[in-house]
């Protein structure tokens, strides 16, 4: 079975392996004959010292011979073999080295013992040890070894290798061919083994290849399982349920993210604790018996029941319990996988709700109808009498709020189901809205509310007129229904920048809190859905409405503070701007009123503060549709942030001041920043309101703008001085314009015409005597020259304009100097224009 393998036939790793075992056996088989040759010879030695150290002639003595050949040959042929084995270890040439020093050695002892035969069986036994190499070439050195020897020896020394003084030449050949006879077999045996040897590696190899599958085998199936329970671990973690695991006595063993999430524990903290803690008191006995159910093998799936948080709260939840079974398929714990379904809670509340407003918005105009037919079909009234046409307008009403009904529902259907068609066509905002107030207009009639629109801008969009319509009838109805009797409800359409328009409808009602404006837009959602609420409607409008819109790649939102009201508004992508000058307005008015302002919460209020008023506002959001609304209108006022998305508002009021069609435009400033920051090239700002300001306060300001009042110029360069002389004069209801030095004097004063100019004399740049002279070619208005200087009678004459008065610093008191102002006011027998003052005085 051996023979058959060679090592051609040897895989690679049995190669290896047979190599490896080879080269083991060499080197132990190396050290044993170094050893054993080194002990040879220190024997031969010692034995030639013991026996015959000296040799004998007569009286005189001598070293013997074979003391001599012991040390000396011995030594030479032993070094060679201790050489080798420490540089070449296992090698073939130390193998061969080693065989070559063995018969030597084994010819050595045969000589110095004379050649008797018993030292021959030397030879048998170093070729049985030579075997243990396993490598039958060492046998050809060993052979050639001992016939060389006892060739040579038998002839020149035949007493050294037979013990006798003559040999025949045919004994050298008994002798060697006895050693060959040896040798043929310990080869063969040798051979053997080394086929034996093969097999075994070739076995081995086999065995590793086998073993090494196997756990390659094992390792995929370690990673298998690593990856399932990996996954199955990102599973139960990432899942939004949570999944808990209980043992036999109710302790928490498992807790994932889902369970963190729902509860507002960590793992940390429920770990080992009794479940009992996420169970409300009141249904601990029935989850125990629910549990001790799943332990029997009955599990539970999709039991609605409550749950316990841990900031207190309850929550409800769907449980699913099954049991966790060991390798023996014993029952040593459940698993419990707990599923928030308050949404769906609130969702089914919601849609009860719903089928009970649906009910009653049913059941009230059907009672209408049929109690207005049956009156009629009785007879209690006549058809043809103002009380049956009555009737008949009843009948219809209600009619028409069934069929709304009916069209909000479809259209639900039709959202859901995402099947609501859109008929796109291009269209201008203006047209919208006007198909708007026709829709709403009669609603608002019968509330007494009144209904406002604000045009600034008549943007082009592709859109579905019906459905946009819709949308805006809807918002208009729902600012009516909520609006005081007498109130005011405005429509706005602005653009943006973001290449947007925006419609807003804001009203006067009451406005929404910030927790139900989340709600709003929710289906089948109303603030109050109870059979008590004062307002009728199913709560489905808004929701259709954000559908729309968003099906116009549009947004809907809404901007309320409660006790204020609230701004319902809705963004579409726009394709161009249209200005239509005036005619934009659907309520043209001569006191237009510009809006620059980007904030559109802040805008809309001030919009519809203005409305109130009487006042015609227009609203842009940057300086580009600033200028644009300014190449064809000239409004009575400008309102203008500072901060605007395309560049700095002083810039652009600048530009304003720059424009001889606007420079007698009033400009009230409303700003997050102090006035004191900025520096003006001309000081044509006539109010400053700071943020957040009073609306009150600022269309009394615009009022008082356009009224028509006097004004009056106070040039004084102590700022306290100027501000205490404006505070005496708010009882004369006059307006109050102010400069802090010679040169804004002047410029004030031709620019704005005032009727009266108080005159301080010391003036940085320019006194108080040069600003007259400055102004004495115009037409002059009254001076009050209020200085703390003495004046002569050459600088009172200089210092005269119209009607002129001159009080001194110090010496009258506040009622003399207010009265003084009010003489000259009076004396104005031709009041200039209306103007446009600074501050207003009340």
């Amino acid at each position: 079975m051996y023979s058959k393998i060679t090592y051609e036939s040897l895989s690679e790793g049995a190669r290896k392996l047979f190599e490896q075992r080879m080269d083991e056996r060499c080197k132990s088989t190396d050290l044993l004959f170094t050893t054993l040759i080194v002990l040879e010879w220190v024997a031969m030695i010692v034995v030639s010292v013991i026996v015959s150290p000296l040799a004998w002639e007569g009286r005189n003595s001598y070293i013997h011979p074979h003391l001599l050949v012991a040390l000396v040959l011995g030594g030479l042929v032993t070094l060679p073999v201790i050489y080798f084995y420490f540089t070449a270890p296992g090698k073939p040439v130390t193998r061969h080295v080693i065989a070559f020093s063995q018969m030597l050695i084994s010819a050595i002892l045969i000589h110095l013992t004379g050649g008797r035969i018993e030292t021959h069986f030397h030879v048998f036994g170093s070729l049985a040890f030579l075997a243990f190499y396993r490598d039958w070439r060492v046998f050809i050195t060993a052979v050639i070894v001992v016939t060389l020897d006892h060739m040579i020896r038998g002839i020149y020394l035949p007493e050294s290798v037979y013990g006798v003084l003559t040999a025949s030449p045919w004994r050298t050949l008994e002798h060697v061919g006895w050693v060959v006879f040896e040798c043929f077999f310990l080869i063969k045996v040798c051979v053997r083994n080394e086929h034996e040897m093969m097999f075994l590696a070739s076995q081995q190899d086999a065995l590793e290849v086998t073993n090494s599958h196997i756990q390659e085998l094992a390792e995929e199936r370690a990673r298998e399982l690593e990856k399932s329970r990996s996954l199955l671990e990102a599973i139960v973690n990432n899942s939004f349920d949570a999944i808990i695991a209980i043992n036999e006595d109710y302790q928490i063993t498992s807790w994932n993210h889902g369970a963190s999430n729902l509860y507002g524990y960590s793992e940390e903290e429920v770990k080992d604790k009794i479940v009992s803690m996420l169970i409300p008191e009141s249904l601990q006995a029935e989850f125990y018996k629910n549990i001790s159910n799943v332990f029997e093998g009955m599990p539970i799936s999709n039991l609605e029941t409550l749950r316990l948080r841990a900031d207190g709260s309850t929550v409800d939840v769907a449980l699913t319990v099954s049991p966790i079974k060991n390798d023996d398929h014993e029952i040593i714990g459940c698993s419990l996988i707990e599923r928030d379904i308050t949404h769906k809670k609130e969702l089914e509340k919601r849609i009860s709700e719903f089928y009970s407003t649906v009910s009653h918005e049913l059941r009230t105009p059907l009672t209408s109808i049929r109690g207005a037919l049956s009156i009629i079909d009785d007879d209690i009234v006549e058809l043809d009498s103002e009380e049956g046409r009555e009737m008949i307008q009843l009948a219809r009403s209600s009619s028409e709020r069934l069929v709304r009904l009916i069209n909000d529902i479809l259209d639900l259907r039709k959202i859901e189901a995402g099947k609501l068609e859109l008929h796109l066509i291009k269209t201008d905002s203006k047209n919208l809205v006007k198909q708007g107030l026709e829709t709403m207009s009669g609603m608002a009639q019968k509330a007494d509310v009144t209904i406002s629109c604000n045009i600034s801008f008549d943007a082009v969009v592709e859109v579905d007129p019906d459905r946009i319509t819709q949308v805006l009838a809807n918002l208009l109805s729902n600012a009516i229904k909520y609006s005081p009797r007498g109130g005011l409800v405005l429509i706005s359409v602005d653009t943006l920048e973001n290449g947007r328009v925006r419609y807003s409808i804001t009203d006067e009602g009451e406005g929404i809190s910030t927790e139900n404006i989340e709600k709003l837009f929710g289906k089948f959602q109303q603030i109050d859905s109870s059979d008590s609420r004062p307002k009728e409607g199913t709560g489905l409008g808004l929701s259709i409405s954000k559908a729309i819109v968003e099906q116009h790649n549009g947004t809907i939102g809404v901007h309320s503070r409660p006790g204020i009201g609230s701004t319902f508004w809705f963004e579409l992508p726009y394709l161009e701007e249209d200005l239509k000058g005036e005619s934009d307005t659907l309520e043209p008015s001569d006191n237009a009123i510009l809006i620059v302002e980007d904030d559109l919460n802040l805008a809309q209020l001030l919009k519809i503060s203005l409305k109130k008023k009487g006042f015609c506002p227009r609203h842009v959001t940057t300086i580009r549709g600033a200028n644009i609304f300014l190449e064809k209108h000239r409004p009575s006022v400008i309102i203008a942030d500072i901060m605007l998305p395309d560049g700095n508002g002083i810039d652009f009021l600048e530009t304003v001041k720059e424009n001889p069609d606007l420079e007698q435009t009033p400009v009230i400033v409303i700003s997050g920043r102090d006035r004191e920051e900025f520096e003006f090239a001309h000081p044509f700002i006539y109010a400053w309101f700071h943020k957040p300001f009073d609306l009150n306060e600022l269309t009394g300001t615009i009022n008082g703008l356009l009224s028509g009042k006097k004004k009056v110029l106070i040039v004084e360069d102590d700022d306290e001085t100027r501000t205490v002389i404006a505070t005496q004069l708010k009882k004369l209801k006059a307006f109050c314009l102010e400069a802090s030095d010679g040169e804004s004097a002047v410029e004030i004063a031709l620019d704005k015409k005032p009727d009266v100019i108080i005159l301080d004399i010391s003036l940085p740049q320019m006194d108080g005597f040069e600003v007259v002279k400055a102004l004495s070619g115009k037409p002059p208005p009254a001076l009050l020259v209020y200085s703390g200087r003495d004046l002569d009678s050459q600088d009172r004459a200089r210092l005269k304009l119209g009607v002129t008065k001159h009080l001194t610093k110090g010496r009258i008191g506040p009622k003399e100097f207010v009265t003084t102002v009010e003489e000259l006011l009076e004396g104005v027998r031709s009041p200039v224009a209306p103007g446009h003052p600074k501050r207003q005085i009340e």
